[in-house]
Parts: C-alpha cells; structure tokens; sequence
C-alpha cells in the first residue's frame, strides 16, 4: 500500500491525459508552485526553477508571459 510509505510515494508520477495547465499561467510561477510543494524554499527554489527552464530550452524572455502565449517549437 503507498499509504504511508514516502519511499514509494517519491517514485510515484501523475501524467493528465489532456493538458491541465492554466493558459494564462506564468512558466516560471508554475514551476515556483511546483518547487514550494516539493519542501523548496528561496534561493534553492528560485535556482532549481531557472536550472529547469534553461533545461527545457525555454528561452528567458518567456518565462514571464502566460504560457498560452508562448509559441511552440
């Protein structure tokens, strides 16, 4: 059972069928979301956020517009 085991809670993912994604949510918000329920705080969530978007190649001058702006590669 995953009820109380946070070994295996770590290794589970949620993948949506459909996007579930705001189109006017921001890219770098998003991710600052997604860091502050993973335990990240600061410093160490303004970073790992950065560190994703240049990972995914999503250009710097985007990571401020709604994400229903963005134009897709």
């Amino acid at each position: 059972m995953p009820w109380n085991n946070p070994p295996l809670i770590r290794r589970i993912g949620y993948c949506p069928e459909g996007e579930a994604i705001p189109k006017d949510l921001r890219p770098m918000d998003w991710l600052r979301g997604l860091a502050y329920l993973s335990g990240l705080q600061g410093a160490a969530m303004t970073a790992r956020c950065e560190a994703t978007l240049d990972k995914v190649g999503l250009r710097r001058e985007h990571w401020s517009k709604p994400i229903g702006v963005i134009p897709r590669a």
